[in-house]
């Protein structure tokens, strides 16, 4: 019975954990790849606190270049289950012709947490078939 009741208090604590996706969203000028809109959605079945949001960028010219709390970056109080948000990274560069890797970073409080959560995604840009740059989510931890 001990156990049983363990694995049940594990499901439920599993099933209720805090899950924030982030994911490309439309872009407000195909010459700019940082002119894409980025959508952030609560997947947990509980709202999420203090959300703040910051892009962090590497490439041959900028290493680890990070703008937090700019035009588009504004924090949100709080983000109901399945409720999202679109947010930028904040930077303007028309014409930009790097490829970079981008981390779009969501920091967040779950309503039972004292400390903040981090969740960090990360993107490179590549060339669609018009040759414009895009965005395109990748593993954490691939090249």
């Amino acid at each position: 019975p001990t156990l049983l009741a363990a694995l049940t208090i594990i499901s439920i604590a599993y099933q209720f954990r805090p899950e924030i996706n982030v994911d490309r969203d439309v872009s407000l000028n195909v010459r700019d790849p940082f002119a894409t809109q980025f959508r952030v959605t609560n997947e947990g079945l509980l709202p999420v606190y203090d959300l703040d949001f910051s892009c962090t960028v590497y490439n041959s010219m900028m290493s680890n270049v990070t703008t937090e709390g700019g035009a588009g970056q504004e924090p949100v109080p709080v983000l109901q289950s399945k409720e999202s948000t679109t947010k930028n990274c904040s930077i303007k560069a028309e014409s930009f012709p790097l490829l970079s890797n981008l981390f779009f970073t969501v920091s967040y409080r779950p309503k039972w947490y004292w400390r903040p959560e981090i969740k960090k995604t990360r993107f490179v840009n590549m060339r669609d078939a018009q040759g414009n740059l895009e965005w395109v989510k990748q593993p954490l931890d691939s090249d």
